[in-house]
């Protein structure tokens, strides 16, 4: 795991809160499950596809966060829910046994997404796109919509119910309880610098990051009134594993840190302490914003 656990300001910004992160078997994702947890967060649920990433992630955890926890209070922490974010009763599910074991949700790092390698639009299928939008945007949309029925208090007991739900014709105004439904609330969709501008051979995951951004600023403005903020953030490239297969190469590599102000591609660390920022109460007049964290990528 990159960054040195405990190297974050042990402020307990997040304490007694219990959070969600969606794609954080690895990456940027478990580096948020560690800096959440090093914040204080009473519990955090990792969702992943990956069921097998799952238990090595838990592993991680413990060797990173050793000086602080054993590997029962981690444990204890940390709820591991192997589920795909594209499938409504995986995601419903998985919000459920957060809501069951830990009794709130305050946070949810809408994290989990998918890349492609560079390739024209005169020559890339269509299917590339479905793949990418699958995840990066309906996957995205319906953890937004799961983690916002638990905040305020709506989440049915079966997902056969939200259809009820569904049905009310509320708007946020008759939802907003005075403001008070989701106070201290934070919902993070995670974006990318592709979201903020266009980018040649890669049309399909732009157009999924601009969407993702639109995504987070209807959702603040309907939700703000409930007491939830929900903001997202747009890395640079970072060195992850997903970085590295999308930029097979050294020299497609330097090519893309080069377009950086700081000539380099970020550290998950730093990412993952702006979505810290993001969750905790020092950002609690932010909503619908994009926070930048890309290095002077321009």
């Amino acid at each position: 795991m990159s960054g040195k656990a405990g190297s974050s300001d042990a402020s307990k910004r997040l304490e007694g809160k219990v959070c969600l992160v969606t794609g954080s078997a690895g990456g940027i994702g478990l580096v948020a499950v560690q800096e959440l947890l090093l914040a204080g967060a009473r519990g955090v649920t990792l969702i992943d596809l990956r069921q097998e990433a799952l238990k090595t992630a838990q592993e991680r955890l413990n060797e990173a966060l050793a000086h602080l926890y054993t590997p029962e209070q981690i444990a204890e922490r940390t709820l591991l829910q192997n589920a795909d974010v594209s499938v409504e009763s995986d995601v419903f599910e998985a919000v459920r046994a957060t809501m069951s074991r830990y009794g709130q949700l305050d946070v949810a790092v809408v994290n989990a997404g998918l890349s492609q390698a560079p390739q024209s639009v005169l020559f890339e299928s269509v299917e590339v796109l479905d793949r990418l939008y699958r995840v990066n945007v309906r996957g995205a949309y319906i953890t937004l919509k799961f983690a916002a029925l638990a905040m305020t208090g709506l989440l049915p007991a079966t997902l056969e119910d939200t259809k009820q739900v569904n049905g009310l014709g509320c708007n946020s105004a008759n939802l907003s309880r005075e403001g008070t439904a989701g106070k201290g609330k934070s919902i993070i969709i995670v974006s990318s610098v592709a979201g903020l501008y266009g980018e040649a051979l890669l049309v399909p995951y732009v157009t999924t990051k601009w969407a993702s951004r639109g995504m987070s600023r209807s959702a603040a403005q309907e939700l703000g009134s409930m007491g939830i903020r929900v903001n997202s953030i747009h890395p640079g490239p970072t060195d992850t594993e997903m970085f590295k297969t999308a930029f097979d190469t050294q020299e497609k590599r330097d090519v893309i840190s080069g377009k950086t102000a700081l000539k380099r591609v970020a550290n998950p660390t730093e990412i993952a302490r702006a979505m810290l920022f993001l969750a905790s109460d020092d950002s609690s007049y932010m909503t619908g914003a994009s926070l930048d964290v890309h290095g002077g990528q321009v």
